[in-house]
């Protein structure tokens, strides 16, 4: 076992936990979803930059994960039956432990299916050498990034592998650590000081703005620098929750299918959390915290049901004065966070009632209000309120 891993990799904690969970659902939504378009040419590209060890303790990193998950994926009979040969591309960066992965895994059941590459470079080293890669190439690409420092990876590296076409990121980071020195004195009197770079770099505000600042407002604050500097709305973050400590994965796409499928798992994840936790208790189990928090703070302690009254009123508002289509409200669900089902559920329940005037492309539909993940490309219907 390298260094390494005796030193910080002891136990799989929480937050390690949640973040893993959430990385191998999100990979069987998305690799299955784009082999099976057909889109690529049957081939998908999933970069893991900073690997770390090949096990935790007892419990399986990233990479195995992948390649089970994949493994898994790539033997499943719907899909070699519609096209016999597709192909994931992978590739595992650790500046330190990639001969120990490169040994274990060489003893690990790999589909054929898979080409594996690896690299031991460090982050700044690996990113001018990847970009001339997945600059010449239009299939997609999936970059796991998972840093142990909050200033290992830079607005301006994620600028980098977002300009190649069909990417998406998974960025983890660990926000608390940056949160609990925003109002230090010596951040404020040093403009070089490091953790004061970062903050400015991914936020617009200025440091003495950072007082009032808990977790959320923090992780806003990102995802707005990103969305202005990305150009995409499509970036959400998921705070990862272990009582005292509070990390965040932010995730970056400019596809809003991709967005809708994010939605989607994370979602169903954080319903599986929430679920367990009341398992416990109705066994009397010592009760351990548990991942609760993929909403804001507010819409916890509403017990989250605010969060789909808050999503109702903006979308009855944007159906008041014009109409809309079924696209542009199914692109706005995954932009609030909100399953494209429930949006469904909300709006059949006003067609119920009168309250809908719903005006179709093609005169013969008259039933459906095409407001589903498969029609998110497809301009069918138009609907606005009644007045």
């Amino acid at each position: 076992m390298s260094k390494s891993t005796n030193i910080f990799f002891k136990e799989q904690s929480e937050i390690t936990r949640q973040k893993l969970e959430l990385y191998n659902w999100y990979i069987k939504k998305y690799a299955i979803t784009l082999l099976m378009a057909n889109f690529w040419d049957w081939k998908i590209f999933i970069a893991d930059l900073f690997s770390w060890p090949w096990f935790n303790w007892k419990d399986k990193w990233s990479p195995l994960l992948l390649i089970d998950t994949l493994n898994e994926l790539l033997s499943n009979p719907v899909l070699l039956n519609k096209y016999a040969n597709p192909e994931v591309i992978m590739l595992f960066n650790d500046k330190d432990n990639i001969e120990e992965l490169k040994t274990n895994i060489s003893n690990y059941s790999v589909s054929k299916h898979i080409k594996l590459n690896y690299e031991s470079k460090s982050f700044s080293d690996i990113l001018p050498w990847l970009k001339e890669i997945i600059d010449k190439s239009n299939i997609p690409k999936f970059f796991f990034l998972d840093q142990f420092s909050y200033s290992t990876v830079s607005l301006n590296d994620i600028k980098t592998l977002f300009s190649a076409k069909n990417t998406e990121i998974l960025l983890f980071s660990p926000v608390i650590d940056l949160h609990r020195f925003v109002n230090a004195e010596n951040l404020k009197n040093n403009k070089d000081h490091k953790t004061r770079k970062v903050i400015e770099d991914y936020t617009d505000k200025w440091i003495w703005d950072h007082y009032e600042w808990d977790i959320y407002k923090l992780c806003d604050e990102i995802v707005c620098k990103l969305k202005k500097e990305l150009k995409s709305d499509y970036i959400r973050y998921i705070l990862l929750d272990d009582w005292k400590r509070k990390n965040a994965l932010f995730y970056l796409t400019r596809h809003p299918l991709w967005l809708i499928k994010f939605n989607n798992v994370a979602i169903k994840l954080w319903d599986y959390w929430i679920w367990r936790l009341d398992i416990k208790k109705k066994k009397n189990e010592k009760e351990e915290w548990f991942q609760i928090c993929l909403f804001s703070e507010k819409e916890i302690d509403e017990k989250a049901i605010c969060k789909h009254a808050l999503f109702e009123s903006k979308l009855i508002e944007l159906l008041t004065d014009k109409e809309v289509s079924n696209k542009d409200i199914i692109i706005f669900s995954a932009i609030n966070w909100i399953e494209v089902s429930e949006t469904n559920k909300i709006l059949k329940e006003y067609k119920k009632q009168w309250k809908l005037q719903v005006r179709y492309v093609n005169w013969l539909n008259t039933k459906w209000l095409y407001i589903s993940d498969k029609h998110w490309n497809e301009v069918i219907s138009f609907i606005k309120l009644k007045k």
